[in-house]
């Protein structure tokens, strides 16, 4: 389900009924269903320029909640500088500082960051960020945690504090990744209120601050609101690629058995996390196994199910091929539990790639001049 909220205009009685239904309050404002080109259409109709200035070089992104690596990934590939990254778990920490080169780690939890950030004790350009991007804890919204745990509140104010560092430094786009079950009424443990009112506050909080929104694509009142990323692969009568299947990205694995250390040669190259401890099927010699039709997860001419972390059928390494990370990406831990943890945690990159383009997209197009109050 997708919803688009631009910045066009919506009578006073229409309003009311759209502020219960979401749950939530916010300022006057304006609804289209014109799609991309609404903007251009309400100046047209109100006043106002319809020629953007267009923006050019490769923009500076904040990912919280950075985990493993896997968002700030796809957006280095569809071109932004993912300049600084927050997280307070220290082996995502120590994987992010080992395969981001020259970037700024700030191990913190969000509500220190933003307000060590306020205090002006952080190295950091606030005014040349174009886009944050959060991907909160997911266990207290996941429809797989059935019976709450003692973070799950904790986790979710995460969530709120996210909000806070945008309303402070109030970037163009935004972008929040997390759980089908966020837009569930699946009631939150220790608390009153349920999941779906958490989303009706990120999105009343967004509303308020001047945000356009498409779930979860947010962009600052003037830029174009990005779209839905395509589908790309498998396309019926189209000269899309295929799409991408089990066997696709392990295939090359069938004959290279794990070990203890994990490390094997693949293309001439030491490639790690493939280890024989944790997996139940590294004592089966048929090592076909992983890609064999009755295997419990998936089928080898399928795409993957949802990898999680606790997924014990599979070395990291396949964990990680499965999330398209690349194979030099080294996942730091001090146990195979931490490395699993930040793989299953990951956003996948090659859909983070999806997403990073289509908010570059927006980016590119450049900000609207937005119409003065009496126009």
């Amino acid at each position: 389900m997708w919803m688009k909220l631009d910045h066009t205009f919506i009578e006073q009685d229409r309003a009311a009924g759209a502020k219960e239904n979401l749950g939530c309050d916010w300022p006057t404002i304006y609804y289209t269903e014109s799609g991309p080109s609404s903007l251009p259409a309400y100046f047209e109709k109100y006043g106002g320029p319809t020629i953007p200035q267009k923006n050019t070089g490769r923009p500076i992104a904040l990912d919280i909640f950075a985990g493993g690596g896997g968002m700030s990934i796809g957006l280095e590939r569809a071109g932004w500088n993912v300049k600084y990254k927050v997280d307070m778990n220290a082996a995502c920490c120590e994987t992010l500082e080992m395969n981001f080169e020259g970037k700024s780690v700030f191990k913190e939890d969000v509500a220190k960051f933003l307000r060590k950030l306020k205090l002006g004790k952080l190295n950091i350009d606030t005014q040349n960020i174009a886009l944050i991007h959060g991907s909160p804890p997911c266990q207290g919204f996941s429809m797989a945690n059935t019976s709450g745990g003692k973070n799950d509140w904790q986790n979710k104010q995460c969530t709120l504090d996210f909000l806070e560092v945008i309303e402070f430094i109030q970037p163009p786009f935004v972008s929040m990744e997390n759980v089908p079950g966020i837009v569930s009424k699946r009631k939150i443990n220790q608390a009153n209120s349920d999941n779906k009112s958490y989303l009706q506050t990120v999105v009343g909080k967004l509303l308020s601050m001047g945000y356009n929104w498409l779930l979860l694509l947010a962009s600052k009142d003037g830029y174009e609101l990005p779209e839905a990323p395509r589908q790309t692969h498998g396309v019926p009568g189209t000269d899309s690629p295929r799409i991408v299947t089990v066997h696709d990205v392990l295939h090359d694995l069938e004959e290279i058995a794990p070990n203890s250390a994990g490390d094997v040669k693949l293309n001439g190259k030491t490639v790690c996390a493939h280890f024989s401890d944790g997996a139940e099927i590294a004592n089966i010699s048929d090592n076909d196994i992983r890609l064999r039709s009755d295997f419990p997860l998936m089928a080898p001419d399928e795409p993957a199910k949802t990898v999680r972390k606790k997924n014990k059928y599979l070395t990291p390494l396949e964990c990680k091929r499965l999330m398209s990370f690349p194979d030099n990406h080294v996942i730091c831990g001090r146990n195979q539990s931490e490395i699993r943890d930040q793989i299953g945690n990951a956003v996948p990159c090659r859909f983070a790639e999806a997403i990073g383009k289509t908010i570059m997209e927006s980016y590119c197009m450049g900000k609207y001049g937005l119409p003065s109050n009496d126009a």
